[in-house]
């Protein structure tokens, strides 16, 4: 590598910013994730933005709804429900977010978000909306090894536990949107026996479904994949990747406190070996941002970790 001796550090080559995930995070999640040696993944649909899962759910819907309408109006007892005064145009969406809340309840779907940067300049200070997010905090961002990253989610992937790493989706196209076309005809099919309980509850019977009773691994993982993976445009910037762990281990689960109140969440890695994966800790815009690079790096050199870089993002943004 070169130096740059305009910021008085060294300019990445293509190949180490391709290879390099950032995690964004706050003063207490750093030293939680330094002194626990590991990433904490979050509850889908409890820690996360509520409004990021129901972008997700209308993308999924805007696939779902045209198949469910079809069904709908050609049933032969759609005209006895339209002169009953059936509300049958919100069944589709209804159905919908059933089985979304049915997975995040009772699957436990995790994730930790990582941003891809595309150029020198936020490689080496971080990106200005993230360190804006974090306000007073200043934040961090921790650079994690890509490689190693991939290959530790792929050893842990297996048929008794979902764990992969893969691009977040922005808007209605791409791969997850794709793989949801290609289960629609099975989804319908759950829809058509969640009709006819409507149905059956219309003229006084009892007989409820189960909301995923019956879904293949290739249906379920399509929605859950959609759920997990796709952002709204506006959030493009972030070239967000994402880890997803389906997880019902109830012994993993933690709980603690966040930004927005309380976090449940597991480890990742649950042995503790992330500091295997960290080759940089850059930190954010802050008064104190000098006393917080010295505070890192003695206790990366206590611990026999010097090859972990310590930075100071050059952004000036006042905190």
């Amino acid at each position: 590598m070169v130096w740059s001796e305009r910021i008085g550090r060294k300019v990445p080559d293509s190949s180490e910013i391709e290879n390099a995930l950032f995690h964004y995070t706050t003063n207490d999640g750093v030293s939680g994730i330094l002194n626990n040696n590991s990433l904490f993944a979050s509850l889908c649909g409890i820690s996360n933005d509520s409004s990021e899962i129901e972008y997700a759910i209308s993308v999924i819907y805007n696939i779902f709804r045209p198949h469910a309408e079809e069904y709908i109006y050609s049933h032969e007892k759609i005209g006895d429900l339209i002169s009953d005064g059936a509300d049958i145009t919100s069944l589709p969406h209804s159905y919908l977010k059933l089985i979304v809340w049915s997975m995040l309840k009772t699957k436990r779907i995790f994730t930790i978000s990582f941003c891809k940067h595309n150029n020198n300049q936020n490689y080496l200070h971080g990106l200005l909306s993230q360190w804006r997010g974090y306000g007073a905090d200043g934040g961090y961002a921790i650079q994690i090894n890509y490689n190693r990253l991939c290959e530790a989610t792929n050893n842990l992937n297996s048929d008794e536990l979902y764990c992969k790493l893969k691009k977040c989706q922005y808007g209605p196209n791409g791969t997850f949107t794709d793989n949801l076309n290609s289960n629609i005809e099975e989804l319908v099919d759950k829809f058509k026996l969640y009709f006819e309980s409507y149905l059956g509850h219309h003229v006084g019977e009892q007989n409820r479904i189960q909301p995923l009773q019956g879904f293949s691994e290739e249906l379920f993982n399509s929605v859950v994949e959609s759920l997990a993976f796709t952002k709204s445009p506006h959030f493009e910037e972030e070239n967000e990747w994402r880890i997803v762990i389906l997880n019902n281990s109830n012994n993993e689960v933690g709980i603690r406190a966040s930004r927005s109140g309380l976090t449940t969440y597991i480890k990742f890695p649950a042995e503790g070996v992330m500091i295997d994966y960290i080759d940089r800790i850059l930190v954010g815009p802050h008064p104190s941002q000098q006393q917080r690079c010295d505070a890192v790096s003695v206790y990366l050199d206590a611990r026999g970790l010097k090859r972990i870089c310590v930075d100071k993002s050059l952004i000036p943004l006042n905190s």
